[in-house]
Order: C-alpha cells, then sequence, then structure tokens
C-alpha cells in the first residue's frame, strides 16, 4: 500500500514470493518469473520527504537482478512533486542480494523528495528482472546526534566504550515513560532487549553486534524531551 505500480505492458510491479533478503518477501518487476519485451513500467513510493532540517540524507535498500542486454533497472527521485525524474542509479547485468547506500546530500534543501523504480525492457528475451528488499530513507537528524533536551545532567549512560550491556540511570524520571533506541553510523536502527527498573534501563542483547560508533537515543514519552548519547561497543 505504500508504492503505487504504473506503466506498460500487463506485468507490474509488487510483491515477489520467490526470493527476498530479509523475511519471506520483497519487491519486484514480476514475480515467479521473467519480465515482458517492451516493458516500461514504475513503481513509485507514495510518501515525500521534507530534507530541509536533514543535513544528511541517505537512501539504502538491498537489491538482486538478472537483466541482459539493453534491459534496465533505474532508481529515480523527484523534487517538483514528480513533473520531472532524475536518475540516481542504473542498474544493468547481473547481482546477488548486496545492499545499496546512496548519498542525497544534493536534495537537502528540498520539502518534497519522491523516489520511484523504473524498468525498460528491449524487444529481446527478458531476464529474472530486479528485486529489492528493506527500502528506507536515513538520516543524521537532531534525533541522532548528541543532543539532551532534558533538564540537567541527572541521565547518564555507563559503561562507555561498552561490551554487553549498557546502563542507563535516569535519576528522577521513571523508566516506564522512556523509550530507548539504538542506532548505528548509518542511521539504521538496532535491534535490542531491555529490563526497566523504577529509575533504570538495562540494555541487553547487543554483544554480538559490530565494533564501532553508535548513537543511543532516550525520549520521554510524555514531555517529547530526547537525549541522544554517543557511545561504541568494542
Amino acid at each position: 500500500a505504500n508504492w503505487t505500480a504504473s506503466g506498460t505492458p500487463g506485468i507490474q510491479w509488487g510483491i515477489n514470493l520467490d526470493d527476498s533478503y530479509g523475511g519471506m518477501q520483497s519487491f519486484g518487476d514480476s514475480n515467479d518469473g521473467n519480465g515482458e519485451n517492451d516493458a516500461d513500467t514504475f513503481f513509485e513510493l507514495n510518501e515525500t520527504f521534507d530534507f530541509t532540517e536533514t543535513p544528511l540524507p541517505r537512501v539504502q535498500f538491498a537489491t538482486k537482478y538478472s537483466l541482459p542486454g539493453s534491459d534496465i533497472v533505474q532508481l529515480q527521485i523527484s523534487t517538483d512533486n514528480g513533473s520531472t525524474w532524475e536518475v540516481l542509479q542504473q542498474y544493468n547485468g547481473n547481482e546477488d542480494w548486496n545492499i545499496q547506500k546512496l548519498n542525497l546530500d544534493a536534495y537537502n534543501e528540498f520539502e518534497a523528495v519522491a523516489f520511484r523504480f523504473r524498468l525498460l525492457n528491449n524487444g529481446f528475451i527478458p531476464g529474472d528482472g530486479f528485486y529489492f528488499d528493506d527500502f528506507k530513507i536515513v538520516s543524521y537528524t537532531s534525533d541522532i546526534l548528541d543532543v539532551s533536551e532534558f533538564a540537567g545532567s541527572q541521565i547518564t549512560v555507563s559503561p562507555n566504550p561498552f561490551k554487553d550491556t549498557v546502563l542507563v540511570q535516569l535519576g528522577d524520571n521513571s523508566a516506564e515513560n522512556m523509550i530507548v533506541t539504538l542506532f548505528d553510523n548509518q542511521g539504521r536502527t538496532v535491534t535490542i532487549s531491555e529490563e526497566k527498573t523504577a529509575n533504570t534501563i538495562t540494555i541487553k542483547g547487543i554483544s554480538q553486534i559490530a565494533t564501532g560508533l553508535y548513537f543511543l537515543q532516550i525520549k520521554d514519552q510524555q514531555t517529547g524531551a530526547i537525549m541522544v548519547k554517543r557511545i561504541i561497543k568494542e
């Protein structure tokens, strides 16, 4: 429901059930078989994005494709409500699943940025086509910078660097009101588990994540106040 398929001929972009990068499904131009000759089809993300307060926007997704000859798929971007489209990346040939990360810094002054995929098949035998999965827009916004909107400095995060667990001591703040989220240095959410007591949150399930820089966001559901701390995994 977040995407709109259009174009000709009859096969439309949609859910693929025969392969995926994560889970059981992905998106693609032709489910369970090859595409059609002389195709010109589109798959447009319905949501647009305001990058005016996003200093470092990125688009990332997993993809695999079999596009023989001059068959191509383009990832396109629009900043004028779809009146014109630019090509961000073009795909041709054969490639197994890999992660794409594309820089969008050139578009960080636009209020309504749109994305779509376009398939162009020639008149010869088409290949298996184009698959993509886990499509997301990520950014370094104020939500994942080292900032604090809490009064004083009563919230502490330790140890830093960490290995297996992280302890968030909340001072006078109630743990029940808090949501904690861990981001990697690409702005992607990291899966964690947590235990809450009255004024403490213990973050677990992070012993196997890669070493490097992370951002821990602590948000008060009642007031909307946010604290984000840079933490390092040893």
